[in-house]
């Protein structure tokens, strides 16, 4: 039997076990803000609640785990949620396996600033579901969904001011907010400034080129070159809510982002050549607001009809060049080439969903979300190059859920259609795929046993059709490629829920595949700027075997730990290649609280993964962390990178017939970093009501075709 064969049915038939201390409670329950106290022996243990819910993890934080957070970061990485990662630094929350991760409050769909603003105090509970279901089939990336449930909220004010800065380099962020309440409406501002200049940052290069029949060895050696970035963010809102009869939202946001150094220097020894040095200069400034409306009408009984409209624009200038010299301050070019990017791009989204749990046994979700965007990006170089890219995307779907057995199994399955429709320049195409999605979860004895499939549709993203070729060096060019087409993949995966004792433990395992991906592939020609260009093409099949093991364990009154291994076993097919990769990965995190004082660690191995033919290796990472409240006052200090001389290593592996490359992209301004985080928050009345807004609608695409 062929091994994609066998790994489909290792998939299916497999006891993934996902053991844990949730509770045990598997119907709708009235949850509170009160902690859990399980007795063992002689020995107290203080955690936060955890009740299943359907196919959701409910978890009420406890009373040390709000006063120890200083916003919802904070608070995420201590109830530590099975499969998924917090970075309270770079403010990243992701699953384990690097899909996207939504967050909401109380339903509403939230960024950094938002969860940057969060009260921990103010958190009735955390809702987790990790298979978010048909309402996010648009986007196959999204792997998990985190809700925080706000306490009832009275008239008042909440003001709050945050800043974490590096004290051995020139990095971090401040941030600032302030709310104001009465009677139904909420009125919100926030500020987000964040910052880097780093003196210390290198990128090594080793690449083979085949030019005719022989190979050109080519060697590039980093130097220390400065790199620089400020994005700035600033949001107003406003909502208003009337229990059981509706919701209303708006937000307004404006993000600024400027880099203007990029650039890395280069010692370059190439094959026949006389040494050299090489200038790559990238550069990058955009303008980005937007504004969401949303809206909910609460109709009879328990059902719901939501509203959502996005608009965005965003104003992009890019900027590529390379310059090499036989002097190290280039004021003698041997060779130069590059290009400017004006980008200029509009996008709005609409959806409608309609919610009605009907009798218990049966109930419907449906929806519609469509969307459409107009991208214009004009290129100025050797040549001039115009995309003009109008893309339109519809996705509705029809879903049944519901509970049979006396509750005992609860089932969800629905049928999706997306359809998308391109032109580029002169180019056009569109395709349509029906989007099935079934999940079976069975309770018997205080065990849950999980069964799910679906099926996902995946668009390139603009900058890989764009209409555009350009030079990288002397020897390669990347260019778009407008004729593109969407691929479907599908997923497998089965889970076990269950107790053993006074810890938690989870075992996932899935198989996903896609059918004729999006990836890179290089060729060779005569006539042309450069003799090699890498290009993109659907490709035959990309699959990944996954199994992820992760355990939760609250040792004692204000400790716990966290600890887990994974495995994936990657298989990339070509027209013209096959590459496998078979990758373990670590890792570990424990959190203290006691009084005022809080303390804790994490860390991981470094990480592996395939697509195409490119190998992509993350850093190993470490962070450690202790803070102490005073008042109204938080004060931590953070380390990270901890023993790392040359911060985290990131590396791009490709091995091509005709290009082999090893990018090392190294930051030593980030290794034994350490940071500074001082935070304030005042308020008077609770500040939020719980609501339940559960739409997730952005655009932050460009469509520009850059490197680096």
């Amino acid at each position: 039997m062929p091994t994609k064969y066998k790994i489909i049915i290792i998939s299916i038939i497999s006891l993934s076990l996902y053991v844990s201390v949730y509770g045990i409670e598997h119907t709708p329950t009235k949850t509170d803000n009160q902690d859990k106290t399980t007795e063992l022996g002689e020995v107290v243990i203080s955690s936060s609640r955890r009740i299943i819910r359907e196919d959701s993890l409910i978890v009420i934080p406890s009373d040390n785990q709000r006063k120890v957070s200083r916003n919802g970061f904070d608070l995420l990485r201590g109830i530590m949620l099975p499969g998924i990662r917090v970075n309270t630094i770079s403010g990243e929350v992701s699953t384990s396996d690097g899909q996207k991760t939504i967050v909401l409050k109380d339903g509403r769909p939230i960024g950094q600033q938002d969860i940057l603003a969060l009260r921990p105090k103010e958190v009735a509970r955390v809702e987790y579901t990790q298979n978010p279901g048909a309402e996010y089939g648009y986007d196959p990336t999204i792997g998990a969904v985190i809700n925080f449930i706000m306490k009832e909220r009275t008239n008042g004010y909440a003001v709050g001011l945050q800043t974490s800065n590096a004290v051995t380099t020139l990095n971090g962020q401040n941030f600032a907010f302030g709310k104001y309440t009465i009677s139904n409406s909420e009125f919100g501002i926030s500020i987000d400034s964040r910052y880097t200049s780093l003196k210390q940052r290198r990128i090594d290069d080793n690449d083979s080129y085949i030019i005719g029949n022989d190979w050109i060895e080519v060697t590039r050696k980093g130097i220390n070159t400065p790199l620089k970035y400020t994005q700035n963010t600033f949001q107003l809102g406003y909502n208003n809510y009337v229990q059981r009869k509706h919701i209303f939202d708006i937000t307004f946001q404006g993000v600024f982002y400027n880099s203007p150094e990029r650039s890395h220097r280069q010692y370059v020894i190439e094959s026949g050549r006389t040494p050299f040095y090489q200038l790559t200069s990238p550069y990058e400034k955009y303008l980005s607001p937007s504004l969401s409306l949303y809206y909910k009408k609460y109709l009879k009984g328990k059902s719901t009809l939501t509203f959502n409209f996005y608009a965005g624009y965003r104003n992009t200038d890019y900027k590529y060049h390379l310059t090499e010299s036989n002097q190290e301050d280039f004021s003698n070019p041997l060779f130069q080439s590059g290009y400017t990017t004006d980008g200029k791009r509009q996008s709005y989204i609409t959806e409608i969903r309609y919610y009605n749990p009907l009798n218990g046994k049966i109930g419907i979700n449906t929806g519609i979300r469509g969307s459409y965007s107009y991208t214009r990006n004009i290129y100025t170089g050797e040549t001039a190059y115009s995309d003009n890219m109008k893309e339109t995307n519809l996705y509705t779907y029809l879903g049944v859920f519901g509970w049979l057995f006396k509750k005992q199994f609860y089932y969800y399955a629905a049928l999706g259609a997306s359809g998308n429709n391109m032109r580029i320049n002169e180019k056009h195409h569109s395709r349509w795929l029906f989007r099935p999605e079934v999940t079976f979860i069975f309770f018997k004895n205080g065990w849950r046993f999980s069964l799910g499939a679906d099926v996902s549709q995946n668009t390139p993203s603009l900058s890989q059709m764009a209409d555009t070729e350009l030079n990288l060096n002397r020897y390669e060019s990347i260019q778009g490629n407008p004729d593109l087409r969407n691929w479907w993949s599908y997923r497998l995966l089965s889970r076990i829920t269950g107790k053993l004792d006074f810890f938690s433990i989870q075992n996932v395992i899935s198989y996903d595949s896609s059918i004729s991906p999006v990836m890179e592939y290089v060729y060779s020609r005569n006539n042309g700027s450069t003799p090699l260009v890498c290009s993109f093409i659907n490709q035959k099949r990309m699959s990944v075997f996954s199994e992820d093991f992760s355990i939760y364990i609250p040792l004692f009154s204000g400790t716990s730990l966290s600890s887990g291994f994974s495995f994936k076993s990657y298989q990339s097919r070509g027209h013209s290649y096959t590459m496998n990769l078979n990758v373990w990965n670590f890792n570990l995190s424990a959190d203290w609280t006691n009084g005022r004082w809080a303390a804790g660690i994490s860390w991981r191995t470094r990480e592996k993964s395939l697509f195409g033919e490119t190998t992509k290796t993350t850093g190993a990472y470490n962070n450690v962390y202790i803070s102490y409240n005073v008042g109204q006052f938080q004060f931590g200090l953070m380390a990270q990178h901890l023993f790392c001389k040359n911060g985290p290593v990131f590396t791009d592996d490709t091995s091509d017939t005709l290009i082999r490359k090893k990018e090392s992209v190294l930051v030593p301004a980030h290794g034994n970093m350490l940071m500074l985080a001082i935070s304030w928050n005042f308020s008077k009345g609770k500040q939020r009501k719980e609501t339940n807004i559960d739409m997730n609608n952005r655009d932050e695409e460009s469509g520009i075709l850059k490197y680096q």
